[in-house]
């Protein structure tokens, strides 16, 4: 901070900055915010991560169906730990598989085309279901 004196011979202050005071109060309140908003912000990025997870399998049984449809065979979407068998596991998080389902039922054998791979996400979350497989016909029914 600098003084001068103008015509008057008054003294004038000249700011030109914030003192260390200043500063220290205005990190502190910052941290204080920023400790509130973290967990807040924690919370919301798990949610949107289980919302998109939900999304993709929810568009994937649809594009099971529609290929059901499409190619006129029966096509199967299943819960898949390595992507190229089913886990018969209700555990949707660890990824799955739709192909082409014209031997046994829920199960990838040496005649089925695997269509679609959906990788596992990297976070760790638990997407849960109380089937393992859906199987859809060609009408467009599930079984």
């Amino acid at each position: 901070m600098k003084l001068i004196k103008n015509r008057t011979n008054k003294i004038k202050r000249l700011n030109s900055g914030f003192t260390l005071v200043e500063l220290m109060i205005t990190v502190s309140i910052v941290g204080i915010l920023a400790s509130f908003a973290i967990p807040s912000f924690n919370e919301m990025i798990a949610n949107n991560r289980l919302s998109a997870l939900s999304n993709d399998l929810i568009t994937d049984l649809y594009t099971a169906r529609s290929e059901a449809i499409k190619k006129n065979i029966p096509v199967t979407i299943c819960s898949s730990t390595d992507q190229a068998s089913c886990a018969n596991s209700t555990n949707w998080g660890t990824g799955w598989i739709i192909f082409k389902d014209v031997g046994v039922p829920g199960v990838v054998d040496g005649v089925d085309e695997i269509l679609f791979i959906h990788q596992p996400p990297n976070n760790r979350l638990t997407l849960t279901s109380d089937r393992a497989f859906g199987r859809f016909l060609p009408s467009g029914f599930s079984t």
